[in-house]
């Protein structure tokens, strides 16, 4: 929840375009196409919380800007 609502800035809209995934031993925070703005050391801070929680290493992924 910490992570959700930190990565949204409490706006509606925004969670499913920023999915969040363990693929690979790894949780990926993943931010679609414009929405790599939401990104910063706070959210990748609360990744970190939850992935150490969870015993996975943290990973932010950026869609490419077309």
């Amino acid at each position: 929840m910490r992570v959700g609502y930190t990565v949204s800035a409490a706006m509606p809209g925004i969670l499913p375009h920023t999915p969040m995934v363990v693929e690979q031993g790894k949780l990926k925070l993943k931010f679609d196409r414009g929405f790599a703005d939401f990104a910063g050391e706070r959210v990748f801070a609360r990744l970190r919380q939850l992935a150490r929680l969870i015993g996975r290493e943290p990973v932010m992924i950026f869609a490419e800007k077309t």
